[in-house]
């Protein structure tokens, strides 16, 4: 179903309620942040998938104000579910030894399984779909004449474990040393202190962001781009650094959490 109205109400009670239509043999939860939608299936076995435990990061950080405290109990909720289910997949080692420290879940009945990548991937696309890449994001960066630029790719979200101000850093830093540098985020929105930190490192004409893109040209970007940055502080994972690899692209990353596991 296609739930509809408020992001919260739908996913913590709507979704939820709906469910309780079915009947199971099974149930797998393919992302852990739903697993208070077991208490749909009462007594049936389940499986919750674990991507990450970056939830217990953030009700550690005790910021309090009337949303941050709703927003802890739901979490609370959806923890407490996670540790009810039968067996856990992690993708990570990483992330299973967390879940079994931080939740308490038996190492043991918890089974490691990497994420996969879009096999597309690893054929580079036709080198005029590069040229035409690279074109709209020098487009978007105020140039129309592309000039031999580096382009440093990110992706994934701008929250603040993604470390989006180190990415900007480096940036303006190799710029400094005489690169032509231009980030290209792709999958995020900056917030208004990102935009603060852009401005305050003359950054506005090298910078380009793309909240969504096609699959296609997702790939694109990976065959396109010189290098991919991660600074991440925390990852479950690294989806990213994996697609890079596929793509032949350098990766450089912190290798916080998971991202060691990934890159090797």
């Amino acid at each position: 179903r296609t739930m509809r109205g408020p992001r919260f109400l739908s996913r913590y009670w709507r979704y939820p309620r709906a469910l309780r239509q079915y009947r199971a043999a099974l149930v797998h939860v393919v992302d852990h942040s739903y697993a208070h939608c077991l208490d749909a299936f009462p007594g049936v076995p389940s499986v919750v998938t674990l991507h990450d435990l970056y939830p217990l990061r953030v009700m550690d950080a005790g910021a309090r104000s009337l949303r941050t405290l709703v927003r802890d109990r739901l979490l609370a909720r959806v923890l407490d579910r996670v540790r009810r289910a039968t067996r856990w997949i992690a993708v990570s080692a990483f992330t299973a030894d967390e879940a079994a420290e931080r939740l308490g879940i038996p190492r043991e009945r918890i089974t490691v399984v990497h994420q996969g990548f879009n096999e597309a991937l690893l054929t580079r696309p036709p080198e005029e779909t590069l040229r035409r890449r690279r074109a709209e994001w020098l487009r978007g960066a105020g140039r129309e004449t592309p000039p031999g630029r580096f382009v440093v790719l990110h992706v994934g979200l701008c929250v603040p474990r993604k470390e989006l101000p180190r990415a900007l850093a480096a940036v303006a830093l190799m710029r400094e040393r005489g690169v032509d540098a231009l980030l290209v985020q792709i999958g995020g929105r900056f917030d208004v202190d990102q935009r603060r930190r852009i401005a305050a490192l003359g950054l506005e004409a090298h910078v380009v962001q793309e909240p969504e893109v096609t699959e296609d040209a997702l790939v694109a970007a990976y065959h396109a781009a010189d290098v991919l940055l991660l600074p991440s502080s925390y990852e479950g994972f690294g989806l990213a650094a994996l697609e890079a690899m596929a793509s032949g692209l350098p990766v450089v990353t912190t290798g916080a959490g998971g991202l060691r596991e990934v890159v090797g």
